[in-house]
């Protein structure tokens, strides 16, 4: 949701609880006593949706406050979701390489798969996050890794040639190059 959706102005208003006189925004300890009893008695509305009582229009402040407090939350989950998204975190969606990319994007995004019909080495990964961290599934016989201390720094500093379908390959960027951290030879 975007954040130009959500209110800008809140529902409720200025509200104190104390013992002294009533005096604008201010509430008597004995309507907030009177209020308290209702509740524990399950006495919010009557019959006909609304609260005559002293505690009424409380009640009604409280429904205003409950409000705010609900679109606050939901904006705060939605500003973090996105943060993460951005972030390249908690996306378990697995998603394909286009055919013969050499330097495969990783925008928003963990899993990824191979997806080559002619033979390709990656080089190196687009678009990536300080901190990513990726898994390459491969899905074909056709992709390669090179090893490159600058972008893509492989196990034993050699080039990976014989990945094959059902093998994968994990990296985590380190804000300049993809630092391999497990591969596993499923063939």
């Amino acid at each position: 949701m975007a954040r130009r959706e959500y209110k800008t102005k809140l529902k409720s208003k200025r509200m104190f609880v104390t013992g002294s006189s009533y005096s604008g925004d201010t509430i008597l300890t004995s309507s907030m006593q009177e209020m308290s009893k209702s509740f524990a008695n399950n006495d919010y509305l009557g019959p006909d949706g609304i609260n005559t009582s002293a505690v009424g229009g409380l009640i009604y402040m409280m429904n205003e406050m409950k409000d705010d407090v609900e679109d606050l939350h939901s904006e705060i989950s939605s500003s973090v979701y996105v943060s993460q998204v951005t972030s390249g975190s908690f996306i378990s969606q697995i998603r394909t390489f286009t055919s013969r990319d050499t330097t495969p994007s990783v925008n928003n995004g963990t899993i990824f798969k191979t997806n080559n019909d002619r033979p390709i080495t990656i080089t190196n990964f687009d678009d990536g996050v300080d901190g990513q961290r990726i898994t390459i599934l491969i899905s074909d016989s056709n992709t390669n890794f090179t090893h490159d201390i600058r972008t893509l720094t492989l196990n034993g500093a050699t080039n990976w040639t014989a990945a094959a379908s059902g093998d994968s390959i994990e990296f985590i960027f380190n804000g300049t190059a993809w630092i391999e951290t497990n591969r596993s030879d499923n063939t």
